[in-house]
């Protein structure tokens, strides 16, 4: 009964209303268009339930972010706090993902609410959500690198921390693959990756961080409108990086402060050189 057995109809990217693209699926809408591809909503037929189906472009570097999305969504199956995975399949060079149907993600409910706070029973039910699928994600060695209102969604069947989602697992690297800065969205992208350093998982807790934040004052923590930008938010709030970040980090001398001489109590765990290095932010 699986999915990729089936044939699919679909054609192009671009799908027409009521369009099938596979024998037990019919397009019913678009959910949402970005850089990796596509979301739509389908009917299944048979199962008579909706679904979502990501589509990805088919060049390389989408095929790969599909892949591992996949391969990232079966580890976690036994984790209700993660999207809930149902099939995949192939066509025209283009890797289709078929998940759960949620509701609306969190950025959607502050924008519905006019980005009035969150209550501070409902930001811990999504704090105890996004830290549990996490750190279950940090235990098959892998970091998210995108955690952000748009990437935590509802369910909108229960209440508490089971109507809250961990989605969107199209941008995680694996733990050793921290030399890579093209990660993290800018309002919730951590010092260590503005700075060009070695990073690790402390780099999802940052964004969870902001995360938090967000929900619960209705306004985001660092919204600059670029990096120097964001950065010097930081640096307003939590101080500035040390001499010791300022010279290891490769992207460092886009930023116009000196770095300070005192010790900060935020460290980051790195491993230069094979050496387990202490460097201070």
């Amino acid at each position: 009964n699986s999915f990729c057995t089936l044939l699919v109809r679909r054609q192009s990217l671009s799908m027409t209303l009521a369009q099938p693209i596979h024998q037990r699926l019919e397009v019913e809408r678009v959910l949402g268009n970005g850089t990796y591809g596509q979301v739509v909503r389908c009917l299944e037929h048979g199962a008579n339930r909706r679904v979502a189906v990501k589509v990805a472009k088919p060049e390389p570097p989408y095929r790969r972010s599909a892949e591992n999305e996949i391969f990232v969504l079966r580890s976690l199956q036994h984790c209700p706090r993660v999207l809930r995975f149902i099939d995949s399949f192939e066509s025209d060079n283009r890797i289709h993902i078929v998940t759960e149907l949620l509701q609306k993600n969190l950025y959607e409910a502050l924008k519905d609410a006019r980005f009035r706070r969150m209550s501070l029973r409902r930001v811990r039910d999504v704090a105890e959500s996004v830290l549990t699928a996490i750190a279950e994600l940090h235990s098959i060695g892998y970091m998210h690198c995108d955690i952000k209102p748009e990437n935590v969604m509802q369910r909108g069947k229960c209440e508490g921390a089971d109507d809250i989602v961990m989605i969107d697992f199209g941008s995680v690297r694996k733990v050793a693959e921290n030399q890579y800065y093209d990660v993290q969205s800018l309002w919730y992208r951590a010092p260590e990756v503005m700075c060009g350093l070695p990073y690790t998982t402390k780099i999802d807790s940052w964004s969870i961080g902001c995360l938090l934040y967000e929900l619960h004052t209705g306004m985001p923590l660092f919204p600059g409108d670029n990096e120097q930008d964001s950065m010097a938010q930081i640096v307003g709030v939590v101080g500035r990086p040390s001499a010791t970040a300022m010279g290891f980090g490769t992207k460092t001398m886009m930023f116009d402060f000196e770095p300070s001489s005192a010790v900060d109590p935020y460290v980051l765990q790195t491993n230069l050189e094979g050496d387990d290095t202490q460097v201070t932010l």
